[in-house]
């Protein structure tokens, strides 16, 4: 892909230090998904390595103030920098093994957002097992009644109609498509997905009770199942997190204020049943509706991932998000 004039010469001014890397004064929530061996975007492309992360805290921590999501959310900012906080979705235990020794090395909090899967009885989350059994099967796959078969770049899509399987699974909201794809697919956690399991592997409830008394680190809510939101009825959305949020408080003894939406799906319905139950801290990827920009419970995040750009775009890319 050619890229646009106007970006490349933006990104130019911005790496010869004409242009600032921005956002003083203001904030952003920086969203990550887990942390693996170097090279471990390759696989799996939510991930990124244990070298790149330590890149990124060396450089946040230069560049940024980097705080916790409880301080963000309470208001401190930095008058002369950008302030960031920093989120981890979906409890995979490399966060334990490979994401908390760096956090402890640059001393910066984080915020961990798990899921139910374990009183659930799941081994991997549903999008892990779909995009990792991709690499290690061609079978076809017919979930809800529909075929899916893989194309030209090895992903699940219908066979009539294009939809990739993951987006219909979303599209549908609640777990009975996922329920189908375990059935398909399970075979393959204690087959070949066992040579990548540092990528998909949860934590137990042991770790996560130990992790929640970590000085750095704070247990939040990413949904039950998983499941969109703001795709289901809103009564059961609201079960949803009641179940998470007593899951959790019995894991770790305290309320849990804090709320990841999966996928961030959400409705505004959403927005003030969570906050009912004691989530004062609620996450989306993008706002999805007018009244979210004045609502202080609510705020978006950025995405980091391995982005093969100059140190400076990137803090650039991270502060033109912020408000």
């Amino acid at each position: 892909m050619v890229e646009p004039l106007g970006r490349r010469i933006e990104r130019k001014l911005v790496e010869w230090g004409a242009i600032p890397v921005g956002g003083a004064g203001r904030a952003c929530v920086l969203m990550y998904h887990g942390v693996g061996d170097p090279g471990s975007d390759r696989t799996n492309v939510r991930h990124i390595g244990s070298d790149v992360f330590r890149h990124h805290l060396a450089l946040f921590k230069a560049h940024f103030h980097v705080v916790s999501l409880e301080a963000l959310f309470a208001g401190e900012r930095s008058p002369d920098r950008l302030t960031v906080a920093l989120t981890f979705d979906d409890g995979a235990r490399n966060l334990l093994t490979h994401a908390l020794p760096l956090l402890e090395e640059q001393e910066v909090p984080a915020s961990f957002f798990v899921t139910g899967a374990n009183p659930l009885g799941l081994r991997i989350l549903w999008g892990d097992l779909l995009d990792l059994s991709e690499g290690h099967t061609d079978q076809d796959l017919v979930i809800g009644g529909e075929r899916f078969r893989k194309n030209t770049l090895g992903r699940y899509q219908a066979e009539h109609g294009g939809i990739l399987l993951r987006d219909r699974i979303k599209a549908a909201g609640t777990f009975a498509m996922k329920a189908e794809l375990y059935a398909r697919l399970e075979h393959l956690i204690d087959g070949p997905l066992q040579r990548e399991r540092t990528l998909w592997e949860l934590l137990s409830d042991r770790e996560l009770h130990d992790l929640a008394a970590h000085p750095l680190i704070e247990l939040g809510a990413h949904g039950w199942a998983h499941n969109d939101m703001g795709r289901i009825p809103p009564e059961d959305a609201e079960s949803e997190l009641k179940n998470i949020a007593a899951y959790l408080s019995g894991l770790t003894g305290r309320p849990v204020r804090s709320l990841a939406w999966p996928s961030g799906s959400y409705s505004r319905r959403n927005v003030e049943d969570a906050a009912a139950l004691g989530f004062v801290h609620q996450l989306a990827v993008d706002l999805r509706h007018a009244e979210d920009a004045a609502d202080p419970r609510i705020r978006e995040r950025y995405g980091v991932y391995h982005f093969p750009v100059h140190d400076r775009f990137l803090l650039h890319l991270i502060a033109r998000t912020a408000r």
